[in-house]
């Protein structure tokens, strides 16, 4: 392979790798905690991790029901907590 193919990979994987840390990081520090609209999600999301039940409040957009299903397997997995809900 030549020299400068090598070094384009490299630049690559270190360009991915410090955006990977910066979003790590952000969910990290975010921490236990949720802003703005996403009170609806977490509740969709606890109703669906306790009961099994899939409820959407009236005026969630319909992305909330992919959203709820996809965040019940990480609560399954990992418990309920905003966190989870972050890394979901």
């Amino acid at each position: 392979m030549p020299q400068y193919r090598q070094s384009e990979n490299r630049r690559l994987l270190l360009i991915f790798l410090l955006w990977l840390g910066l979003q790590v990081s952000f969910i990290l520090y975010t921490g236990n905690s949720l802003g703005g609209d996403v009170w609806a999600y977490a509740k969709s999301a606890q109703v669906f991790h306790e009961t099994g039940r899939l409820m959407i409040p009236d005026r969630s957009p319909q992305s909330l029901i992919f959203l709820t299903i996809w965040s019940g397997l990480f609560t399954k997995v990992f418990g309920f907590s905003f966190l989870t809900l972050n890394f979901a």
